[in-house]
């Protein structure tokens, strides 16, 4: 999201339209909040999208009698039938969303059903309004009612068990991988240009001793899979957060010394880190300030494991360019690896017909989500990247985009589409959706750079001979200015219009615009100042390409 003092907001006041419905309803969606406000409906996030109702001549509601202003987070916003990117806010299933915003039980669903869960005390009516569980018992106590809430792709068996995908092979997934070795340590006591965080191969790009070159390497900037893992017999988080401190007091003992990760608390680590890390996307910003926030880093392999942010883990696995196998091997195995480690007699929450059980109804069944970072600069200069993203979300993704997709000034042409548990195309696995999307997006990129490279030469020479100016002759960049940079740098060295940087020296860069990954690349624990920060920008960005040069003409 971009981080700016005032609220970036896209309202839509006519949705749903007129005489649909007999109310009004304005729909924001909010980049950055000047002071937090937490979901509504798991209490955990951050939320970006604000729904206020409107009555009669439009006017929003106020004091007790209009309590409808709902605040929701990303992922809960999706869970009920919004699509959410940044700066962009589309909607479906109207009937659904009225219904939410009602307060409302979604109509279908059963008008009773027992009480309360017996074991953590959840309320049926929660359950069904707030679309969550509160413990694995609750899949026990309100299994008639869950075949109903949970959608079908999860109920479908071949979803719910092990697929070929998600089995390790011998060479990527074995838990040996994780296991502690000298190498792994002699590795993070090296690279001394490198903060030591991100020394870790998950927070490092490339990881080391990984191959960047690898399937769409020049479209696909990087491949991300998320597995969420519960305890059987704990409350969930979103139920019950007072349990948050003991819990990771009990998980601290899956990540001690012969583990094969360091467990890192948050708050002990520099601003800038913290920062980088949020700005990254590899926590949120909520969960990077908590006081409490733990996480644990693979000292070997690109996985690491986020503890306690609305589930009770969340196993990560980041590798370069498209390699969504590669991805899901190391995060089963690393979710196998941290099973064998529980204390004797318990389990991950799991259940026989409903899958892996999380706090968020929608995320039961494989409780995967995978993603894939893709640079689209041809598309979007050639103005077809609406397209394809519309193709994106037709198949049930999310996309996102770094700073909105409208234009390339305004854009690094930088798209993450998203796949999670619930999304996607009945009868089809999420990674053999994102597979299609993401080959797509690939195939897509090269013909747009191939049309433009053989009709638009000249202003692509010119774009990137201005790119390159502003690069060798600028006083100060600040993070947008700098982000497109270096997109037209990077595209001009897949076209042949530059050379003297390799793509993942510019893929590095790309990830290090923001002022906590900048701050941290330059070995500085503190935030810089505005002025500051656009003039570091520009000494990082010269040194990181002292060998970049133009090539007249092109190859």
């Amino acid at each position: 999201k971009a981080c700016r003092k005032a609220s970036i907001e896209q309202v839509s006041s006519n949705y749903p339209p007129r005489g649909l419905y007999p109310n009004r309803y304005t729909f924001t969606m909010a980049s950055t909040i000047v002071d937090s406000v937490i979901c509504s409906q798991c209490g955990e996030r951050e939320a970006d999208v604000f729904i206020r109702r409107r009555v009669g001549d439009g006017v929003p509601t106020a004091g007790p009698a209009g309590i409808a202003d709902l605040a929701l987070c990303e992922s809960c916003a999706r869970g009920r039938g919004m699509v959410v990117g940044d700066g962009r806010l589309e909607l479906s299933l109207g009937e659904i969303l009225h219904s939410a915003i009602e307060d409302k039980p979604t109509e279908g669903f059963p008008v009773s059903g027992p009480p309360r869960c017996s074991v953590c005390g959840m309320e049926y009516a929660t359950l069904i309004r707030e679309r969550r569980l509160g413990c694995a018992a609750c899949a026990g106590n309100f299994r008639t009612q869950l075949r109903r809430l949970i959608p079908p792709l999860v109920l479908n068996g071949a979803t719910v068990n092990e697929t070929p995908a998600l089995k390790p092979s011998a060479d990527r997934g074995s838990a040996q991988l994780f296991e502690a070795s000298p190498p792994a340590q002699e590795a993070l006591r090296g690279a001394p240009e490198l903060t030591p965080l991100f020394r870790y191969p998950a927070f490092a790009y490339p990881p080391p001793e990984t191959d960047p070159t690898g399937s769409g390497a020049d479209v696909v900037i990087a491949t991300k899979v998320t597995l969420s893992r519960n305890i059987a017999g704990w409350p969930f988080l979103a139920a019950s957060a007072q349990i948050i401190p003991s819990l990771r007091v009990i998980l601290a003992g899956l990540f001690d010394g012969d583990s094969g990760f360091d467990l890192l608390r948050l708050t002990a680590l520099p601003q800038s880190w913290r920062r980088a890390l949020s700005e990254r996307a590899f926590v949120s910003r909520s969960f990077s300030s908590d006081p409490e926030a733990v996480l644990a880093a693979s000292r070997a392999q690109p996985v690491y494991v986020v503890v306690g942010d609305g589930e009770h883990l969340r196993i990560v696995s980041r590798v370069p360019g498209f390699d969504s196998i590669r991805a899901l091997g190391l995060a089963q195995a690393c979710a196998d690896h941290l099973s064998s480690r529980l204390p004797p007699g318990t389990d991950f929450a799991r259940d026989e017909e409903f899958g892996w059980l999380c706090a968020r109804a929608d995320d039961c069944g494989t409780a995967l989500s995978l993603s894939a970072v893709l640079h689209l600069p041809a598309l979007v200069l050639a103005g077809l990247h609406e397209r394809y993203i519309k193709s994106v979300l037709a198949e049930g993704a999310s996309v996102r985009g770094l700073y909105g997709i409208d234009t390339e000034g305004a854009s690094p042409s930088i798209f993450e589409i998203e796949l999670g548990p619930a999304d996607g195309r009945p009868g089809r696995s999420a990674a053999d959706l994102l597979d299609s999307c993401v080959r797509a997006g690939i195939e897509a990129e090269r013909r747009a750079r191939t049309g433009l490279a053989a009709t638009r030469r000249d202003s692509l020479a010119d774009m990137v001979g201005r790119a390159f100016g502003v690069l060798r002759y600028a006083r100060r960049i600040d993070a947008a200015e700098g982000l497109q940079v270096i997109s037209r740098l990077r595209l001009g060295s897949l076209l042949g219009l530059a050379a003297g940087a390799d793509g993942a020296a510019l893929d590095a860069l790309l990830e290090e615009v923001g002022p906590g990954s900048l701050a941290a690349a330059m070995g500085l624990d503190s935030l810089p100042e505005r002025g500051q920060e656009e003039v570091m920008r520009v000494v990082r960005l010269r040194g990181a390409l002292t060998g970049l040069h133009l090539v007249e003409g092109g190859s």
